[in-house]
């Protein structure tokens, strides 16, 4: 798959951006290989090459950058034979990548209490000394440098554990609160 992305996407998705690294950028890695199609110039001045193409001034400086007139990168995407989130676990991913993102300049071992209540006891189950190197994780790691194999660990945990929520969708408990 090929696309025209804004440069703020590319620098969330791109391996390279630790600083930027976020819940995008994880799953992008996850499901599949991306590159540039494009060198970065070969879409520029963005007016000779997109409509619309007026810049609105107030936001010229907006940090993200997410306005028509923005830098843009042309993407090629190639989902992966294997995929490391099987089907059934999209929900517990998502939950987990949610939730721990939202703290992601915290170490893992601060940031699991956010998970959900009692979610504490899922440090001893990745870092019990009975399990391999490569199935334990260095809690004192920060959220965003987690690499995938820590976060197949993490997931794999969550999935285990008893006391894991059921319900792990987002819900909006303004709005229901206004329905009833």
């Amino acid at each position: 798959m090929s696309f025209v992305v804004g440069d703020w996407v590319w620098q969330r998705i791109s391996p390279r951006k630790y600083i930027t690294r976020c819940k995008l950028s994880l799953i992008a890695q996850l499901v599949s290989q991306f590159e540039l199609a494009l060198p970065p110039t070969a879409l520029q001045p963005y007016k000779d090459h997109f409509h619309p193409h007026r810049i609105r001034e107030e936001n010229a400086e907006s940090r993200l950058k997410r306005h028509a007139g923005s830098p843009c990168q042309a993407v090629n995407i190639v989902p992966l034979e294997r995929q490391v989130i099987e089907a059934e676990m999209l929900d517990k991913w998502d939950f987990c990548l949610r939730r721990l993102f939202v703290l992601k300049s915290k170490p893992l071992k601060n940031a699991i209490p956010h998970l959900c209540p009692g979610s504490r006891i899922l440090l001893k189950a990745v870092t019990n000394p009975d399990l391999p190197d490569n199935k334990r994780i260095d809690v004192r790691k920060i959220v965003r440098d987690m690499t995938i194999e820590d976060w197949v660990v993490l997931v794999n945990a969550f999935d285990q554990w008893p006391f894991a929520p059921e319900d792990l969708a987002i819900t909006d408990t303004l709005n229901e609160d206004r329905r009833s």
